[in-house]
């Protein structure tokens, strides 16, 4: 069953900073050798999503609570030099096998929220993965890209050390 249901961020609560720093969006776009499945279950499923989700090789993901449903809420956590890292959303759109949209909240960053789109496009065991990040403070545009474009790298690693069906070997940072 696909539940669609949308509710955009309303405009006042998107950007970080004040007027004189407006939001930014940014596209990463990368191909993955995966099917449409087993990338949409590393974003919605709590055991694999924070082994690459906000995640770092210095910074794992702690602790992670995911409500994967259209107005779930997700929470990731991770701790760095005794400091605890937390980024916070909630699912405004949610279809299978082709798109999730989130508020992302990261209290680190500043107030206010920003959106990811997230869109994926299979073709032949192959996925084309788009993600759009709207209301970027423009100050961290190239930090936020670099994240993306890590963040994409890691999924892909994931994807390609799970077995046939999809489980994970357990050698990422949690396992």
């Amino acid at each position: 069953m696909d539940t669609t249901i949308e509710r955009p961020i309303p405009a006042a609560a998107r950007p970080f900073d004040d007027i004189t720093r407006p939001a930014a969006t940014i596209t990463v776009t990368r191909r993955l050798a995966a099917p449409a499945g087993r990338i949409f279950d590393a974003w919605l499923d709590a055991a694999l999503t924070p082994l690459w989700l906000f995640a770092t090789a210095t910074r794992p993901i702690a602790h992670a609570v995911i409500d994967p449903r259209p107005f779930g809420k997700f929470e990731l956590v991770a701790h760095e030099r005794g400091r605890a890292t937390h980024f916070r959303g909630q699912y405004l759109r949610i279809e299978r096998l082709r798109r999730i949209a989130f508020a992302l909240e990261c209290p680190h960053e500043g107030p206010g929220l920003s959106q990811v789109d997230v869109v994926i496009r299979e073709a032949d065991g192959v996925s084309d993965l788009r993600i759009l990040h709207s209301g970027v403070p423009a100050g961290r545009r190239r930090h936020w890209q670099a994240r993306w474009i890590g963040m994409l790298y890691g999924l892909g690693t994931l994807l390609t050390q799970g077995d046939e069906s999809g489980k994970v070997d357990g050698s990422g940072p949690l396992g």
